[in-house]
Protein backbone atom coordinates (compact mmCIF):
# COMPACT_ATOMS: atom_id res chain seq x y z
CA UNK A 1 0.00 0.00 0.00
CA UNK A 2 1.32 3.43 -0.89
CA UNK A 3 2.41 5.54 2.05
CA UNK A 4 0.58 8.87 2.57
CA UNK A 5 2.41 12.00 1.53
CA UNK A 6 4.67 13.32 4.35
CA UNK A 7 3.13 16.77 4.11
CA UNK A 8 -0.04 15.42 5.69
CA UNK A 9 1.83 13.87 8.62
CA UNK A 10 4.02 16.62 9.98
CA UNK A 11 2.87 16.42 13.59
CA UNK A 12 2.96 13.71 16.20
CA UNK A 13 -0.77 12.90 16.66
CA UNK A 14 -0.18 12.47 20.41
CA UNK A 15 0.94 16.11 20.78
CA UNK A 16 -1.19 18.03 23.23
CA UNK A 17 -3.59 20.47 21.60
CA UNK A 18 -2.67 23.08 24.22
CA UNK A 19 0.99 22.82 23.22
CA UNK A 20 0.10 24.27 19.81
CA UNK A 21 -0.86 27.59 21.40
CA UNK A 22 2.34 29.19 22.73
CA UNK A 23 2.00 31.54 25.67
CA UNK A 24 5.51 33.01 25.93
CA UNK A 25 5.12 35.62 23.20
CA UNK A 26 4.73 39.42 23.25
CA UNK A 27 1.41 41.01 24.02
CA UNK A 28 -0.83 42.47 21.33
CA UNK A 29 0.62 45.50 19.51
CA UNK A 30 -0.54 48.92 20.75
CA UNK A 31 -3.76 50.09 19.12
CA UNK A 32 -5.04 46.63 18.14
CA UNK A 33 -8.35 47.23 19.90
CA UNK A 34 -8.83 50.63 18.26
CA UNK A 35 -8.12 49.12 14.84
CA UNK A 36 -10.74 46.46 15.47
CA UNK A 37 -13.40 48.98 16.45
CA UNK A 38 -12.62 51.22 13.50
CA UNK A 39 -13.04 48.37 11.04
CA UNK A 40 -16.10 46.83 12.66
CA UNK A 41 -18.78 48.42 10.47
CA UNK A 42 -17.23 47.69 7.11
CA UNK A 43 -16.28 44.13 8.06
CA UNK A 44 -19.82 43.27 9.04
CA UNK A 45 -20.91 44.65 5.67
CA UNK A 46 -18.33 42.41 4.05
CA UNK A 47 -19.76 39.29 5.71
CA UNK A 48 -23.38 40.20 5.02
CA UNK A 49 -22.76 41.13 1.38
CA UNK A 50 -20.90 37.92 0.59
CA UNK A 51 -23.52 36.22 -1.57
CA UNK A 52 -22.72 33.07 -3.59
CA UNK A 53 -20.46 33.86 -6.51
CA UNK A 54 -19.99 37.48 -5.53
CA UNK A 55 -17.03 39.43 -4.19
CA UNK A 56 -17.32 42.56 -2.07
CA UNK A 57 -16.12 45.46 -4.21
CA UNK A 58 -17.22 48.46 -2.17
CA UNK A 59 -14.47 50.79 -0.92
CA UNK A 60 -13.03 49.63 2.37
CA UNK A 61 -13.99 46.00 1.86
CA UNK A 62 -10.78 43.95 2.03
CA UNK A 63 -10.55 41.33 -0.70
CA UNK A 64 -9.28 37.83 0.07
CA UNK A 65 -5.57 37.45 -0.55
CA UNK A 66 -3.58 34.47 -1.82
CA UNK A 67 -1.95 32.48 0.94
CA UNK A 68 1.75 32.98 1.44
CA UNK A 69 3.99 32.32 4.45
CA UNK A 70 5.37 35.42 6.12
CA UNK A 71 9.16 35.29 6.65
CA UNK A 72 10.03 35.17 10.32
CA UNK A 73 6.43 34.57 11.43
CA UNK A 74 6.59 31.47 13.62
CA UNK A 75 3.02 31.65 14.86
CA UNK A 76 1.02 28.44 14.38
CA UNK A 77 -1.67 28.78 11.70
CA UNK A 78 -5.28 28.32 12.83
CA UNK A 79 -8.31 28.04 10.52
CA UNK A 80 -11.73 29.11 11.81
CA UNK A 81 -14.72 27.27 10.38
CA UNK A 82 -17.97 29.03 9.50
CA UNK A 83 -19.94 27.43 12.33
CA UNK A 84 -17.68 29.22 14.79
CA UNK A 85 -17.70 32.56 12.96
CA UNK A 86 -21.50 32.43 12.78
CA UNK A 87 -21.86 32.09 16.54
CA UNK A 88 -22.63 35.37 18.26
CA UNK A 89 -21.16 34.15 21.54
CA UNK A 90 -18.01 32.73 19.94
CA UNK A 91 -17.54 35.99 18.03
CA UNK A 92 -17.89 38.06 21.18
CA UNK A 93 -15.34 35.98 23.10
CA UNK A 94 -12.89 35.93 20.18
CA UNK A 95 -13.15 39.71 20.25
CA UNK A 96 -12.65 39.88 24.02
CA UNK A 97 -9.62 37.55 23.91
CA UNK A 98 -8.01 39.17 20.86
CA UNK A 99 -5.18 40.59 22.94
CA UNK A 100 -4.10 37.07 23.91
CA UNK A 101 -4.80 35.29 20.62
CA UNK A 102 -3.62 37.73 17.95
CA UNK A 103 0.09 37.88 18.82
CA UNK A 104 0.36 34.13 19.35
CA UNK A 105 -1.58 32.58 16.50
CA UNK A 106 -1.89 33.38 12.79
CA UNK A 107 -5.65 33.06 12.49
CA UNK A 108 -7.14 32.70 9.02
CA UNK A 109 -10.32 31.72 7.26
CA UNK A 110 -10.93 31.09 3.57
CA UNK A 111 -13.15 32.86 1.08
CA UNK A 112 -15.58 29.90 0.80
CA UNK A 113 -15.92 29.96 4.59
CA UNK A 114 -16.50 33.73 4.42
CA UNK A 115 -19.26 33.20 1.86
CA UNK A 116 -20.96 30.61 4.05
CA UNK A 117 -20.67 32.91 7.07
CA UNK A 118 -22.10 35.79 5.09
CA UNK A 119 -25.12 33.78 3.96
CA UNK A 120 -25.92 32.69 7.51
CA UNK A 121 -25.49 36.14 9.02
CA UNK A 122 -27.55 37.74 6.24
CA UNK A 123 -30.37 35.26 6.87
CA UNK A 124 -30.26 35.98 10.60
CA UNK A 125 -30.20 39.70 9.93
CA UNK A 126 -33.63 39.37 8.34
CA UNK A 127 -34.86 37.88 11.62
CA UNK A 128 -33.05 40.38 13.83
CA UNK A 129 -35.95 40.75 16.24
CA UNK A 130 -35.97 37.02 16.97
CA UNK A 131 -32.21 36.46 16.77
CA UNK A 132 -30.26 39.67 17.47
CA UNK A 133 -26.75 39.79 16.05
CA UNK A 134 -23.59 41.22 17.44
CA UNK A 135 -22.07 42.86 14.35
CA UNK A 136 -19.27 44.52 16.30
CA UNK A 137 -18.19 41.19 17.75
CA UNK A 138 -18.02 39.36 14.43
CA UNK A 139 -16.50 42.31 12.62
CA UNK A 140 -13.89 43.22 15.18
CA UNK A 141 -12.60 39.66 15.28
CA UNK A 142 -11.92 39.65 11.56
CA UNK A 143 -10.75 43.24 11.35
CA UNK A 144 -8.34 42.76 14.22
CA UNK A 145 -6.47 39.55 13.57
CA UNK A 146 -8.27 37.13 11.24
CA UNK A 147 -7.12 37.10 7.60
CA UNK A 148 -9.42 36.00 4.77
CA UNK A 149 -7.45 34.10 2.12
CA UNK A 150 -8.30 32.69 -1.29
CA UNK A 151 -9.03 28.96 -1.27
CA UNK A 152 -5.58 27.42 -1.92
CA UNK A 153 -5.21 25.34 -5.06
CA UNK A 154 -4.52 21.73 -4.08
CA UNK A 155 -4.05 18.78 -6.44
CA UNK A 156 -6.10 15.61 -6.51
CA UNK A 157 -3.73 13.96 -4.01
CA UNK A 158 -4.91 16.09 -1.10
CA UNK A 159 -4.90 13.27 1.45
CA UNK A 160 -8.56 13.79 2.36
CA UNK A 161 -9.95 10.88 4.40
CA UNK A 162 -12.83 12.69 6.10
CA UNK A 163 -16.41 11.50 6.25
CA UNK A 164 -17.99 14.81 5.18
CA UNK A 165 -17.13 15.83 1.60
CA UNK A 166 -18.41 19.31 2.44
CA UNK A 167 -15.39 19.82 4.69
CA UNK A 168 -12.86 18.83 2.05
CA UNK A 169 -12.08 22.46 1.16
CA UNK A 170 -11.13 23.14 4.79
CA UNK A 171 -8.84 20.11 4.86
CA UNK A 172 -7.24 21.32 1.64
CA UNK A 173 -6.69 24.78 3.10
CA UNK A 174 -5.09 23.24 6.19
CA UNK A 175 -2.77 21.10 4.07
CA UNK A 176 -1.76 24.02 1.85
CA UNK A 177 -1.12 26.49 4.68
CA UNK A 178 0.45 24.07 7.15
CA UNK A 179 -2.29 24.84 9.68
CA UNK A 180 -1.88 23.29 13.09
CA UNK A 181 -5.49 23.77 14.19
CA UNK A 182 -8.95 23.74 12.63
CA UNK A 183 -11.49 25.24 15.03
CA UNK A 184 -14.94 23.84 14.31
CA UNK A 185 -18.05 22.43 15.95
CA UNK A 186 -17.82 19.55 13.45
CA UNK A 187 -16.41 16.16 14.42
CA UNK A 188 -12.70 15.53 13.72
CA UNK A 189 -13.71 12.56 11.57
CA UNK A 190 -15.52 14.95 9.20
CA UNK A 191 -12.10 16.24 8.17
CA UNK A 192 -9.92 13.15 8.48
CA UNK A 193 -9.94 9.63 9.91
CA UNK A 194 -6.20 9.15 9.34
CA UNK A 195 -3.39 11.12 11.04
CA UNK A 196 -2.94 14.61 9.61
CA UNK A 197 -0.72 17.62 10.18
CA UNK A 198 -3.48 19.40 12.11
CA UNK A 199 -5.69 18.97 15.14
CA UNK A 200 -9.44 19.64 15.03
CA UNK A 201 -10.41 21.52 18.17
CA UNK A 202 -13.86 22.55 19.29
CA UNK A 203 -14.53 26.26 19.78
CA UNK A 204 -15.07 25.54 23.48
CA UNK A 205 -11.67 23.89 23.84
CA UNK A 206 -9.99 26.60 21.76
CA UNK A 207 -11.48 29.58 23.59
CA UNK A 208 -10.94 28.02 27.02
CA UNK A 209 -7.31 27.28 26.19
CA UNK A 210 -6.80 30.82 24.89
CA UNK A 211 -8.44 32.24 28.02
CA UNK A 212 -5.61 30.74 30.08
CA UNK A 213 -2.85 32.49 28.13
CA UNK A 214 -3.17 35.86 29.84
CA UNK A 215 -5.08 36.29 33.11
CA UNK A 216 -5.40 40.04 32.63
CA UNK A 217 -7.00 39.64 29.20
CA UNK A 218 -9.39 37.00 30.54
CA UNK A 219 -10.35 39.17 33.51
CA UNK A 220 -11.03 42.09 31.18
CA UNK A 221 -13.14 39.82 28.96
CA UNK A 222 -15.19 38.64 31.93
CA UNK A 223 -15.80 42.16 33.17
CA UNK A 224 -16.88 43.34 29.72
CA UNK A 225 -19.24 40.41 29.15
CA UNK A 226 -20.77 40.71 32.62
CA UNK A 227 -21.29 44.45 32.17
CA UNK A 228 -22.87 43.90 28.74
CA UNK A 229 -25.22 41.24 30.16
CA UNK A 230 -26.84 43.71 32.54
CA UNK A 231 -29.36 42.45 35.12
CA UNK A 232 -28.16 39.01 36.20
CA UNK A 233 -24.62 39.70 35.06
CA UNK A 234 -22.40 36.68 35.57
CA UNK A 235 -25.32 34.23 35.62
CA UNK A 236 -26.48 35.47 32.23
CA UNK A 237 -22.99 35.15 30.75
CA UNK A 238 -22.68 31.56 32.00
CA UNK A 239 -26.13 30.67 30.65
CA UNK A 240 -25.27 32.10 27.22
CA UNK A 241 -21.97 30.19 27.11
CA UNK A 242 -23.70 26.91 27.90
CA UNK A 243 -26.38 27.59 25.30
CA UNK A 244 -23.63 28.26 22.73
CA UNK A 245 -22.04 24.86 23.43
CA UNK A 246 -19.15 26.36 25.38
CA UNK A 247 -19.43 24.47 28.72
CA UNK A 248 -15.69 24.55 29.56
CA UNK A 249 -15.52 28.28 29.14
CA UNK A 250 -18.73 28.59 31.17
CA UNK A 251 -17.09 26.70 34.05
CA UNK A 252 -14.01 28.90 33.82
CA UNK A 253 -16.12 32.05 34.02
CA UNK A 254 -18.13 30.57 36.90
CA UNK A 255 -14.89 30.05 38.88
CA UNK A 256 -13.54 33.52 38.10
CA UNK A 257 -13.60 36.10 40.89
CA UNK A 258 -12.94 39.76 40.23
CA UNK A 259 -10.14 40.90 42.54
CA UNK A 260 -10.14 44.54 41.42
Amino acid sequence: MAQPSPRHHRRDPTESAEAIIPAALPQAPPGAGRTARAQAGRWFSFWSAAAPGSRPQAPGHPAPTPWQPEPGDQRPVVILDANMLCSRTCGDWLHRLAGAIGPRLRVITTYPIALETGRVLAARDKQRAAHPLSPAGHAAVVGCFVTVIEQPAVGDDDGFTGRDPGDRHIHQAAAATGARLIVSFNKPSDFAVAPTGYTVMSPDHFLTTCSRIDDAVFASACRAEIAAAGGEGKTTVITRLRAARLPRLARRVACWTDTV
